[in-house]
C-alpha cells in the first residue's frame, strides 16, 4: 500500500506553503517522484534555456531583475534559444529586459515546461523550486538572494535543489 502515512488528506486537496527545501522531501523522494510524475501535456522546449519570472507579492521575496537574469545566462552555452515562462508577460518583459520569447500558460503547463528542460533559470518561487527538483535539469541557475523581509534568516542551503549554480 503506497500512500501518505500519518495524514488523512482527502483527494483534490490543495496544500499551500513554502516547500522549497530538501528537508521536506529527502526522506520520501521516490514517493514524491512517483506521485508527481506528469503526463505529457505540452511539447517541451528542445535545446532552449527556460527562464522563470514570477510576479507575486514582493515584500517577503527578493525581487529579481535584469542583472540576475543576464548573469544567469552567462552560465549556459551561447547561442541557445531563450524562453521566459511567466504568469505576467508585461511585468516579466520589464524585469527580465531581454529580447526573447515570453509565454504564459496555465500554471500546470508552465510547470511542465520548466520541469522538462535541460537548461533552467529559476525564480525564487516554490513553483520554480519543484520544477528544478523534479526535472533535474542539466544546468540550473538559482538566485543567491532568495528571501528579503521576514524570511531572510532561513539557511541558504535549504533553498536550493541539488546542483544549482547560485548567482
Amino acid at each position: 500500500d503506497v500512500g501518505c502515512q500519518g495524514f488523512n488528506i482527502p483527494d483534490n486537496t490543495i496544500i499551500d506553503g513554502y516547500f522549497g527545501s530538501l528537508k521536506y522531501w529527502e526522506h520520501c523522494e521516490d514517493l514524491v517522484r512517483f506521485y508527481l510524475t506528469m503526463k505529457d501535456i505540452a511539447a517541451p522546449y528542445e535545446d532552449t534555456i527556460v527562464m522563470h519570472c514570477r510576479s507575486f507579492v514582493e515584500e517577503a521575496w527578493h525581487p529579481l531583475g535584469e542583472t540576475y537574469y543576464k548573469k544567469a545566462l552567462e552560465q549556459f552555452p551561447a547561442g541557445k534559444k531563450i524562453v521566459v515562462v511567466t504568469n505576467n508577460i508585461e511585468k516579466a518583459k520589464q524585469r527580465v529586459n531581454i529580447d526573447c520569447e515570453y509565454v504564459s500558460n496555465s500554471p500546470i503547463v508552465d510547470f511542465y515546461l520548466m520541469s522538462h528542460t535541460r537548461y533552467f533559470v529559476m525564480a525564487n518561487s516554490s513553483l520554480s523550486w519543484m520544477a528544478a527538483y523534479l526535472g533535474k535539469p542539466e544546468i540550473c541557475v538559482a538566485p543567491e538572494n532568495w528571501y528579503a523581509g521576514s524570511f531572510h534568516d532561513c539557511p541558504k542551503e535549504d533553498n536550493y535543489p541539488p546542483n544549482c549554480i547560485r548567482v
